[in-house]
This record gives structure tokens, sequence and C-alpha cells, in this order.
């Protein structure tokens, strides 16, 4: 049998308690679906009305039976669809409580691709190159816009790592700490939002090339040659160390699996 049904508009019913938010446009326009890969395109469907703004963070999603129907598929393909957006934590089922959009945090998004770093150690290297490619780029951005109270901050950090290099832990979280407050710097949210959504994935990369007290004392004298040229206000120079600080990670890693590296 064909799954079919009518679509319909609804409002999404909110957590008792809290109060509800005006909204600016309508209401989430589910619509009837084709009948291809339903679960997913289900999935596809609750995530474009994120997207949009339809459904917001902490918005419960209309009951099983009345969803199905506005999405003219049958409840257990939309059980498929709400088990794939709670694996990828997008939604939140409660039992006897209905389905909540979550947070939407970007650390907690990245939760999935963080597992994978559990399972496939090439990762992080992958990871690697997309630190890279966004932090060398952030360097350079932040260089002209950097304030004077940032790279205060930033050289207090700095101080604190150099007091704590024989202290891989402390160490670990300082180090993050700084290249948290260079991306800030951009004063871009977008670039702020792409590095929290890796954030738990460095930290994992650091915890694997932090245990050396060489290779902290490098990545503490990197640390001092970027912020010298954030300073300087020199885009070029700040972008030169933030990558050569980066391949020192990089030949740390190479180091601790020397079977794996390159490609």
């Amino acid at each position: 049998m064909t799954e079919t049904a009518q679509p319909a508009d609804v409002t999404p019913k909110k957590r008792p308690s809290r109060s509800p938010r005006p909204r600016a446009g309508t209401t989430p326009s589910f619509s009837a679906l084709e009948k291809t890969s339903i679960g997913l395109q289900a999935a596809d469907a609750i995530k474009a009305l994120i997207v949009s703004g339809e459904l917001q963070p902490g918005d419960t999603l209309p009951p099983e039976r009345e969803l199905a129907t506005m999405l003219g598929i049958s409840r257990p393909s939309l059980r498929e669809a709400i088990r794939v957006l709670s694996a990828l934590n997008v939604v939140e089922p409660r039992h006897g409580g209905g389905t909540y959009i979550t947070s939407l945090d970007p650390r907690q998004l990245a939760q999935p691709i963080n597992f994978l770093l559990q399972v496939d150690q090439m990762a992080f290297r992958h990871l690697l190159e997309v630190r890279q490619v966004l932090e060398v780029g952030a360097a350079s951005l932040a260089a002209p816009r950097i304030t004077a109270e940032q790279l205060d901050a930033l050289a207090e950090l700095t101080e604190q790592a150099e007091r704590v290099t024989g202290r891989p832990a402390q160490f670990l979280q300082l180090d993050f700490e700084i290249h948290t407050a260079i991306i800030e710097a951009t004063g871009n949210p977008i670039y702020i939002s792409l590095y929290q959504s890796i954030a738990d994935l460095s930290i994992e990369g650091r915890k694997r090339t932090s245990r050396d007290p060489a290779i902290r004392q490098r990545a503490h004298e990197g640390h001092l040659a970027i912020i010298a040229a954030l300073r300087a206000h020199d885009s070029d120079a700040a972008a030169l160390a933030m990558h050569s600080h980066l391949e020192v990670i990089q030949r740390a890693l190479d180091e601790t699996d020397p079977g794996r590296s390159g490609p």
C-alpha cells in the first residue's frame, strides 16, 4: 500500500515551561513528500524548516500521527526520520513528552564527527587540513581587526600557557583558548560558528600531540610568533606564523603514528 495523506499547516507546540515567542512569518509549511526514500526525505523536510527559521530551537514537533499526515507518509517512515535526526542531535525525543528541536549548538551537532575520530584515525589528519584552511585564513583576517584589548587578552593567555608547559592538560586547554581568541578576533560570526563546530574535535586532536614536552614548547613559541604578527597588524606574517605553527602539530601527529603519515 502506498503512503498517502493530505498536507496541512500547523503551529508547532511549545515546551510548557517556555513562553511563546513572537513569529515574524507563517506557521511551518509541512507538505506531502514524494514516495522515494521516505524516511530521509522526511528528515530533510524537517531540517529545511529549521534552516528557514519556521522551526526553532526548543520548538516541539507535532504529534506523530499528525506530523505523518502532514508529510503524507506512514508513521514507521516518520519514526525512521526522527531516528536519523536524533542521531545527528537535531531533535530530542522525550518519552511521553514529544519530540523537541535541540539547542542546535554547533558543538552538539559536531558530536557524530567526534565519533568518527574515535573509529578512523586518519580523521585527525583530515581535521588538521581543515584547521590549516580555517585558522590560517582567520589569522590573516584578524590581523587588521584585532583590538588592543584582544591583544592583551591573548598575551595573558600565552603567559599562563608558558607557566604550565609542564602540565599537558592545562596547556591543552590554554592552547585551545588562544586559538579560539584569534578566531573571535576576526569579528566574523560565521567563522566563529565554523570553529565552534570543530571545537571538540580539535581538543581530541590536541590530546594526541600535547603529551610531548618538546611539542608543547614549540607550540608555545608558535603562539608568540602569531601574537607578534597580530600585534603588528601584519596579515601575511600572521598567516605564515599560523601555518608554521600548525605544521609543527602535523609533524607531531605523524610522529605519534609514523606508519600512517602522509597520503
